[in-house]
């Protein structure tokens, strides 16, 4: 099954720890749907302004990520902190959080999105995340997109859309780019909204001259891949890492378990579990298929405006988590995986 080397292992004692503790498009899914991207150009004007109050401090950024020099990355579709129907009992909302905590602080993210939390409430928010600061959050077509930076980088909310995006500023001195947690339109026949809801954030930030990246259950079908990359000029993180088969599919549905045949004691036949694992997360009812939706992208400024002095971006590690059972082969946190990505940026001297 695709994973990172050693994310197994994580998972594993995750599990056992808290077993032991206990679109921009406003989507009416009864036949309405609203194309609501214009409204967000109209909300990249206008910044809410509005930050959380600081909690105290737990871990600081590091002097890389304070000066933009390197930042990890991370995003994660949690599914509402909704238990997997194959969870075991004890799994409620609450162990779930946790986990998903857990899992989430162990990559030490720079930069940190979440897609389908619970709640737009910061304080709550900064319970679970205490050592990151909440710049937006924003509702999506399911549940809401939250964007955090770590404490002791330098940022700002730019604005937040009615789907499902944060953008936000970071800076050191004179260096800026901008980051958006993003969760964008679902279904394979909407592609143009999606294309609409990225062409919306390119074009702000290449009218203020700033560098981009992009982060977040976006949706995407591999069809869509040259609309982005070669008409809008997107540079996918997971392809500038070398496209590791391992580290494709960011939704792997797909029954990977290996069983074998045994003749019961009456005579019959009964097929009895080997090992392997299968992301059974909707019980019975889950549809077995793969696909790559999370996604981080990196889009260039416009060098005839260069007020970012920034030249490109080198991906030096591109990993999945949350990738691997938990409690049994069918328990995973969520029915996404998460995505880890340490980008070294370089700048203009």
């Amino acid at each position: 099954m695709p994973c990172s080397m050693h994310t197994g292992y994580r998972n594993r004692n995750l599990a056992a720890s808290v077993e032991n503790k206990m679109p921009f498009a406003v989507n009416n899914y009864f036949g309405v749907l609203i194309p609501s991207f214009l409204l967000v150009v109209f909300g990249l004007l206008v910044s809410s302004g509005n930050m959380p109050t600081p909690i105290s401090n737990v871990r600081t950024a590091s002097a890389t990520a304070v000066s933009l020099d390197s930042i990890r990355m991370v995003t994660f579709n949690i599914a509402g902190c909704v238990p997997s129907k194959s969870a075991p009992p004890s799994w409620n909302a609450a162990v779930t959080t946790e986990a998903i905590a857990t899992e989430v602080s162990g990559y030490n993210p720079d930069v940190l999105v979440l897609q389908e939390w619970p709640t737009r409430n910061h304080a709550k928010i900064l319970r679970t995340f205490p050592s990151h600061q909440v710049l937006g959050t924003a509702a999506s077509h399911a549940k809401n997109v939250v964007l955090l930076v770590r404490k002791g980088i330098n940022a700002r909310l730019v604005s937040t859309g009615p789907g499902g995006v944060v953008l936000a500023e970071l800076s050191h001195k004179d260096r800026k780019i901008l980051v958006a947690g993003v969760h964008l339109t679902p279904f394979k026949e909407l592609s143009d909204l999606r294309q609409k809801e990225i062409e919306v954030l390119s074009n702000y930030a290449r009218s203020v001259g700033l560098s981009l990246l992009l982060a977040g259950d976006t949706n995407m079908r591999e069809s869509e891949d040259l609309a982005l990359e070669d008409g809008r000029g997107l540079s996918d993180a997971w392809k500038l890492a070398g496209s590791d088969p391992g580290n494709q599919f960011t939704w792997d549905t797909r029954d990977h378990t290996t069983k074998s045949i045994t003749t019961t004691a009456r005579g019959g036949e009964a097929a009895v579990f080997v090992n392997g694992s299968f992301n059974r997360y909707y019980g019975e009812r889950t549809r077995q298929y793969a696909a790559r939706y999370d996604r981080i992208y990196f889009f260039p400024s416009d060098d005839r405006i260069g007020r970012c002095h920034l030249e490109g971006v080198k991906v030096d590690s591109f990993e999945l988590f949350a990738n691997r059972p938990l409690t049994n082969p069918y328990h995973f946190l969520s029915d996404h995986f998460g995505v880890s990505t340490v980008l070294s940026l370089k700048w203009k001297t």
